[in-house]
């Protein structure tokens, strides 16, 4: 069919009747009362008539369809243009028969006498009784567009604007989400679509698909001022101010600047508006650190930083700059690095940027805290900032610029810790200090003022033992830095210096003392990845929560009132298994806490208190142990495998302590758990009957670690009454088991008589038997039952869904789209 070019063409078209002949006769009941006593097929016409139209008329142009050749949604852009006043008299039939059946011989609704292709003998349909035309239908009946909706894109995707005209004025609007412009009638016209259905731009692709008309009449006049109801303009008033409100959030984060800022170990993002000034960034830096509360402002300074290599920039206001805007200083999401100094007659550090920072820790001589015969080191460490090409003798020179110290008194000594020894050197004057960094070791840098005696015995590295800074670098390399909040004020923190040799007790303890309260008022708790994790092992060791940076260890602590809970006590997630059946399922019941130190039979009565009443019902518990079994996850995936004694502790059985996602299996029992020793196994097995084609309900077998496979076999036998001589074994299933016809294919069914001969060890270790999933078992001399067509597609379907229990299901939507098709 050619395209339609015009709604107008479109709604003939629309109303025009379809030719019933040929093989799409119409037929025509039986009607006795005019002698018609059979069916009978006759041709005809097929067609709607428009008795009336509404005030509002809506038309859908059908811009998506459907390419069968193609096999893909396509959107139609052909040209169809559309009238800004649309008269519609001449597509409406007034007083219309209804249900008439019209032979070939009628005229067709709508057909003019003066149509050439008129059938010879025809009459006009409008002058027959079909349709009656009133005067008034002659007349035109005119209908005025309002509104144009418009969709820009392809059949996969797009955007949706409007064209809106103010019928009082005349004038049309283009409405496109928030944005509203004026425009003109050629503005819409440009929506008509493009000559040919060739989209070549975005403009021709943004094409009408619906338009609404308006009936013109005298009585319904467009109004310019309506009265608006009082509770309504105080509604809109508080809209007015809460938009008022968003937009000047809106400003505010648009203006706002994140700022990361860093302290030493310590991080913090600070909020500020791009026309504040450079004061008042420091202002609020001061706030976000409290060990920056005793400076000065003007003894803080603020340095551009990469985090990721650690290297330090520029100032990032010269000495020369009074107080500028922040916008003119700075850009947008930036690093910044803290320095101060203790005193406004201190001068800054003079360093050149993208230096990077040294850790050094110096002997207490140095900085002047103690005059000592015995060497000893700062507990904290000193950082000094040195460019890629610096030496040692840059670096003692820093030290006597900051110290005021002769550097031919001074001695550098690099100390590596190895995961196996440890390594000193003494580098000389010109040896490049980032040539002497490790990414894998663990660098410790030593300045120590010597006196010149003994100088010349440093520079041999096997006599470090014995010089007297072995045990000073020994000692000060083997501590770690504890940062912990205050508990009254969780932007205060604290810190301590400790031996990593230490216990975590050892230290709760001095961190008692800072906090001013007892050792089990508190507890400890270190972040970790499934959130705040609490140490209640007091006898661990120190070195077990540092991390190395820069050859210095440290960590951060979390410390909150409360009693610390018992060592032994975890958290554990309960999953209740549901009746043993294949496919074996579990849900989520909840989380309990459980007493790792108590045997299994102590953690099921401590259960039952915690279970809902629901399946309290169901357990049995006379015996004083409920009968319920409790297995341990597999160590491979989330799925129940072992089967926990109740005579033992669980810790014995299964380390809760190593596992990050801590859960536990509840199954619902008959009886007692039936296994008593940790090396046994309670194995799950399905008789399969091949000449039934079905399998038996799942049993369980407990093997103890001395039967050897001759023992498996006999005690199968005289449970299943097969001859031991003709068992045969698969190997395990998963927990969804087998389906029937994979049992059918199975080809590796083991005689476990045949097993027995070659091994004669346990029948645990030479099957590698699990209590994991499923083994299923049959009598080897069982024949075959055949099944019928039905039968097979029941057990294909059921495989079906059993090998494929991953499979992805997709959902249609059931919405045809209706409308007027262009072409």
């Amino acid at each position: 069919p050619q395209p339609i070019k015009s709604v107008e063409e479109g709604l003939a078209n629309f109303i025009k009747p379809e030719t019933l002949d040929g093989n799409n006769q119409y037929q025509l009941d039986p009607d006795p009362a005019n002698g018609r006593t059979e069916k009978m097929m006759v041709d005809a016409y097929k067609g709607l008539q428009l008795a009336d139209l509404p005030y509002i008329l809506t038309i859908q142009l059908k811009r998506f369809d459907f390419d069968y050749e193609t096999m893909r949604r396509i959107k139609i852009t052909d040209r169809v243009t559309f009238p800004e006043m649309l008269d519609a008299a001449s597509y409406l039939c007034r007083n219309p028969k209804r249900k008439r059946r019209m032979s070939i011989t009628d005229d067709p609704p709508g057909m003019n006498e003066s149509d050439p292709e008129r059938m010879e003998g025809e009459s006009s349909l409008h002058s027959s009784s079909n349709c009656e035309t009133s005067e008034s239908a002659r007349n035109p009946l005119w209908y005025d567009l309002y509104s144009v909706m418009v969709h820009s894109g392809s059949a996969f995707g797009g955007h949706y604007y409007a064209y809106v005209k103010d019928v009082a004025e005349g004038r049309w609007y283009k409405f496109n989400d928030s944005v509203v412009t004026e425009a003109c009638w050629q503005d819409v016209e440009s929506t008509f679509g493009a000559q040919g259905g060739m989209a070549t731009s975005y403009l021709t692709t943004a094409t009408a698909y619906m338009l609404l008309y308006r009936r013109r009449e005298e009585s319904r006049k467009a109004l310019r001022k309506l009265e608006v109801p009082e509770e309504l303009a105080q509604a809109i008033k508080i809209s007015e101010e809460a938009l008022k409100r968003e937009e000047e959030e809106l400003r505010i984060r648009r203006n706002t600047w994140q700022i990361n800022v860093y302290h030493g170990f310590y991080h913090s993002t600070v909020n500020i508006l791009k026309d504040q000034s450079y004061h008042q960034l420091l202002e609020k830096v001061k706030e976000s650190f409290n060990s920056l509360k005793g400076f000065d402002v003007d003894c803080i300074r603020l340095r551009k930083y990469n985090p990721s290599n650690d290297l330090l920039g520029l100032p990032v206001l010269s000495d020369e700059e009074d107080n500028p805007a922040v916008e003119s200083i700075l850009s947008g999401n930036i690093n910044l690095a803290v320095e101060t100094r203790s005193d406004l007659a201190v001068p800054w550090k003079q360093f050149q940027p993208n230096s990077s920072p040294v850790r050094v820790w110096l002997s207490r001589d140095i900085t002047g805290e103690v005059d000592s015969e015995v060497l000893q080191f700062s507990d904290e460490n000193d950082v000094f900032y040195l460019q890629e090409e610096d030496t040692v003798l840059d670096l003692k020179r820093l030290v006597m610029h900051q110290y005021g110290v002769d550097v031919g008194e001074l001695v550098v000594a690099k100390y590596r810790r190895h995961s196996i020894h440890r390594e000193v050197q003494f580098p000389e004057n010109a040896s490049r200090l980032k040539k002497m960094f490790s990414q894998w070791e663990e660098d410790f840098f030593f300045v120590a003022r010597i006196k010149s005696e003994i100088l010349n015995s440093l520079s041999d590295v096997h006599l470090f033992k014995n010089s007297i800074m072995s045990p000073a670098v020994l000692e000060t390399s083997n501590k770690i830095k504890i940062l912990f909040n205050d508990l009254q004020n969780q932007s205060i923190g604290h810190s301590i210096i400790a031996p990593i040799s230490d216990s975590l007790q050892t230290a709760k303890e001095r961190m008692s003392s800072m906090l001013e309260t007892g050792c089990e008022s508190f507890k400890i708790l270190r972040k970790a990845e499934n959130g705040m994790q609490e140490l209640n092992r007091m006898q661990m060791s120190l070195a077990d929560l540092g991390i190395s940076r820069g050859g210095e260890y440290i960590t951060r602590l979390h410390v909150e009132i409360g009693q610390p809970s018992k060592a032994s006590i975890y958290q554990v997630q309960l999953h209740l298994v549901d009746s043993v059946k294949q496919p074996l399922s579990w849900k989520e019941l909840s989380t309990v806490e459980i007493d790792d130190d108590l045997t299994v039979a102590q953690i099921k009565v401590n259960l039952i208190e915690n279970l809902p009443d629901s399946l309290k019902c169901k357990i049995d518990s006379s015996n004083g142990i409920p009968h319920l079994r409790l297995r341990a996850p597999s160590s491979l995936r989330f799925c129940p495998e072992l089967v926990l004694c109740d005579d033992m502790k669980l810790s014995s059985q299964y380390q809760l302590e190593n596992i990050s996602t801590k859960c536990l299996f509840l199954e619902l029992l008959p009886h007692l758990e039936p296994k008593q020793r940790a090396e046994s196994l309670a194995v799950l097995l399905v008789r399969w009957r091949p000449s039934e084609y079905k399998c038996d309900p799942v049993e369980e077998m407990i093997i103890e670690p001395e039967d050897t496979i001759d023992d498996l076999n006999m005690k199968l036998a005289a449970r299943s009454q097969i001859d031991h001589t003709k068992l045969r074994l698969t190997q395990r299933s998963n927990w969804n088991g087998f389906a029937k016809l994979d049992l059918v294919k199975y080809h590796d069914w083991n005689s476990l008589l045949a097993h027995a001969k070659m091994s004669s060890g346990s029948a645990i270790q030479a099957l590698a038997l699990k209590e994991e999933g499923f083994y299923y078992y049959k009598d080897g001399d069982e024949e075959l039952k055949e099944l019928t067509e039905e039968e097979k597609k029941l057990y294909s379907a059921e495989a079906e869904e059993l090998n494929n229990s991953s499979r992805k299901y997709s959902f249609t939507s059931g919405l045809k789209e209706k409308g007027l098709k262009i072409r």
